[in-house]
Order: structure tokens, then C-alpha cells, then sequence
């Protein structure tokens, strides 16, 4: 049996076809990335220099902005918070604080408003809905992602496995706070 190999994009890249057909076109017409994978600073040269220019912002000022605004959003993402009693001065394992919730919109960024304190999820069964739907979507991109490596690995075959099990458990759940709310 005779394999043929290609390259194409995954389903969860959150770029436009075009863009996506640009990039596959660039490494698709370099022989040299038959058997090695480009490196960054080969895409970085390519996105300033070449024709991956329009993928990526090149008003020096805008990109700036753009990765201070990316970093200052990682760094929020990043704050957690801890319950501690009083008394006993026992802390709970720290949970992130302010949990993004798209409500808004679609765009790629998500706005500062659907950043929610974790403390009114908590208490709030419709939000919670949308959280415990964000993260079956979440796992369910992973077990994608993974199932693909299937062809050569098996290693994550049983917590694939386990996964898809209990599935309609949390689905169940779902429903049950769905009614709730």
C-alpha cells in the first residue's frame, strides 16, 4: 500500500480560509519543508518580508499595541483566587478568578465585559450552563485533535476511551442546570 501524505490546517485554527490557503501555499512550494517543518524565524521572515505579509499586521505601532493588549490579556487570564477561612487559616486550591464567557460576540478577541468574576458563575446556573458547554467544547477539541494522532499512536486511546464514557454524563449535567436555570 502506497501512502501520500499533505498538509492541511486543522478544523480549530481561528483564521480566514484565505489566510490559511496562504500559509499552506508557502510551505507547500518550498521543497525544503518536504521533511522539516519550518522554523519561526523562517514564518517570521516570510510574514514581514514575503508573501505571508498579509497574515500578519505590519504597521509596526498596531502590532505593538496588539501584542500588549494579547500579553496584558494573558496576564489577567493568569490571576487566581484562593477562599481562605479565617479561622482555621486554610486556603482552598487557587481557581481563576475572571473567566472569559463569549457573550457578545464571535470575534477572535474576546471583549474585557465577558470576563466574568468566578464567584458569580458560580452562582448564577445560566452562566454556569455556558461554562460547562465551553469546556465539553474545549475536550471535545482535544479528543479530536488527538483521535488524529490514532494512525500512529495509541497512546491516548484509553482516556479517549474514558472520555467518550462519561460524555453524556456531563451532557446530562448539563440539561439538569439547563432546567435549573
Amino acid at each position: 500500500m502506497v501512502s501520500k501524505y499533505q498538509y492541511v490546517m486543522s478544523k480549530d485554527i481561528h483564521r480566514k480560509k484565505q489566510y490559511q490557503e496562504m500559509f499552506l501555499d508557502w510551505i507547500n512550494s518550498r521543497s525544503e519543508f518536504n521533511c522539516r517543518r519550518p522554523t519561526v524565524d523562517e514564518t517570521v521572515d516570510e510574514m514581514t518580508r514575503g508573501c505571508l505579509r498579509p497574515l500578519v499586521e505590519q504597521n509596526v505601532r498596531k502590532a505593538a499595541y496588539k501584542y500588549w493588549y494579547d500579553e496584558a490579556q494573558y496576564y489577567l487570564r493568569h490571576v487566581q483566587i484562593v477562599k481562605v477561612d479565617v479561622i482555621s487559616k486554610e486556603a482552598t486550591p487557587p481557581i481563576k478568578a475572571f473567566i472569559p464567557i463569549r457573550t457578545t460576540s464571535m470575534s477572535e478577541r474576546i471583549p474585557d465585559s465577558d470576563y466574568i468574576p468566578s464567584r458569580r458563575i458560580a452562582n448564577n446556573p445560566s452562566i454556569a450552563r455556558v461554562v460547562m458547554q465551553d469546556a465539553l467544547r474545549e475536550i471535545d477539541n482535544w479528543v479530536a485533535r488527538y483521535e488524529g494522532y490514532a494512525e500512529f499512536f495509541t497512546v491516548f486511546d484509553e482516556m479517549i476511551s474514558v472520555y467518550k464514557q462519561t460524555r453524556d454524563k456531563v451532557a446530562a449535567r448539563i440539561r439538569q442546570v439547563r432546567k435549573s436555570g
